[in-house]
């Protein structure tokens, strides 16, 4: 009983400590480490969420309205040069208004029936975005949710990414070898780990007399990996 209480306080003692010098058993050692890789670059697209909000005494006429308003807004994209297979409809509504405030009237009754059409349409050329936010305030948009930047085609800084982190891998395996005195051999085990691409925050800027301006910024591509490299006699 003693002798299998000492080996299981044995064993989590090695698994607190890791990364460092860890050992299944007595004839095959190993040092485990996790390794980190990160790429930045500037998003080559963006995807605009915008749509228009209508309000009228039905809902028939809120949604005819709507209707005839976001004719207007798909007209305006397609002159922008964005094709049909890069919009979509991302909301589509219609709700009663009531007076809350007024408690002189029937509360229970609307005044009133608001309809929403939002979508989301994707611009190749980043320069263009602030210009087709411009036009599409003109032809009648009076809902921006945002704008979202993207990578097209990241599987380039994936790839670089996670060689990244395997260098920090092999970079951190060595140290902890020098450190503990001990030669570095072979991988014997790599696991990666999902990595992501966060989207910058949106910096967007309405001044009289001037185009909307965006800054996308850039997106940081991360790789992780873990590696169990073994030690060598």
């Amino acid at each position: 009983m003693r002798r299998a209480l000492t080996a299981a306080m044995l064993a989590l003692t090695a698994l607190a400590v890791l990364p460092a010098v860890a050992q299944a058993d007595i004839d095959d050692p190993y040092i485990q480490v996790e390794g980190e890789g990160v790429v930045q670059a500037a998003p080559d697209r963006a995807t605009v969420s915008a749509g228009v909000e209508t309000r009228a005494p039905n809902a028939a006429e809120a949604m005819r309205a709507n209707a005839d308003a976001m004719n207007a807004v798909m007209a305006e994209l397609a002159k922008a040069g964005v094709e049909d297979r890069m919009i979509r409809t991302s909301q589509l509504s219609v709700y009663p208004v009531f007076n809350r405030s007024d408690r002189d009237v029937d509360q229970s009754a609307p005044i009133a029936y608001e309809a929403t059409n939002q979508v989301e349409a994707t611009v190749a050329e980043i320069a263009a975005v602030g210009e087709v936010i411009d036009a599409l305030v003109g032809a009648g948009v009076n809902r921006i949710q945002g704008v979202r930047f993207s990578i097209d085609d990241a599987t380039a800084l994936e790839d670089e990414a996670l060689r990244r982190a395997i260098a920090d891998a092999r970079r951190k395996a060595t140290l902890v070898a020098e450190a503990a005195g001990v030669r570095l051999g072979a991988p014997l085990l790599i696991e990666t780990r999902g990595g992501g691409r966060p989207a910058p925050v949106m910096r967007m800027t309405l001044e009289a007399g001037q185009a909307t301006s965006v800054a996308p910024g850039e997106q940081s591509v991360s790789a992780g990996v873990s590696m169990r490299f073994a030690i060598l006699d």
